[in-house]
């Protein structure tokens, strides 16, 4: 017997949905063209993938990134380097990704990927963005709220999607040293510090909240 009952993912080839959908669904990318283009192929770093993981899961995606290979079979580039580093990255701050629900608010900050929609409508280079550390994005994951900043902070920022928010405490994931931070009617103001063990990757702080 046949079950009536079935179920689909909605998959996007390079293109993001633009808000937080309810259902989960999939980013199909590459590290580079989808087949081998030679050694010297403009393979992605190991920033845009966290970028490109943070800005997908955030919108409660999933990411089938594709490895490019050589003819042999053999990673090709510097990928499986990138890769290595990614797994370091996400070996520290992991439960903001693994597990991980969409907060309410997927993000603030004016740089993020666009759709394939929009980059036609409004005649944009199909480039990733340029983040700063303004631009950040949010999971949640056990009662705690994460924020990912796609770039270093180097001065004090605010994080305004937790306005609405009781913070009980917060910290940065990896980092031992304590947070210096400020609860306003604006959202949180907080003190970087500088994160030593991925010095060009998104940082993640851990927000726990009554």
């Amino acid at each position: 017997m046949i079950s009536s009952l079935c179920t689909t993912t909605l998959a996007l080839e390079r293109d993001y949905s633009k808000d937080i959908l309810p259902d989960s669904w999939e980013l199909e990318e590459s590290m580079g063209d989808w087949f081998y283009q030679g050694e010297t192929a403009n393979y992605w770093s190991a920033a845009r993938v966290v970028s490109t993981l943070a800005e997908t899961v955030c919108r409660n995606g999933n990411l089938l990134l594709n490895v490019v290979l050589r003819p042999d079979g053999t990673v090709a580039g510097n990928q499986e380097e990138t890769l290595l580093e990614v797994g370091r990255w996400l070996a520290i701050n992991g439960e903001a990704i693994y597990g991980s629900r969409p907060y309410k608010i997927m993000a603030e900050g004016i740089h993020r990927m666009k759709t394939r929609a929009e980059i036609k409508e409004e005649h944009l280079p199909n480039t990733p963005p340029v983040y700063s550390q303004e631009d950040i994005r949010f999971t949640t994951n056990k009662g705690a709220i994460y924020a990912i900043v796609l770039s270093q902070p180097t001065t004090e920022f605010l994080i305004k999607s937790v306005a609405g928010e009781v913070v009980m405490d917060m910290e940065l994931v990896g980092n031992k040293q304590k947070i210096i931070w400020k609860q306003k009617p604006e959202g949180l103001i907080v003190q970087p510090i500088f994160n030593t063990k991925q010095t060009e990757l998104a940082v993640v702080y851990k927000i726990k909240v009554k």
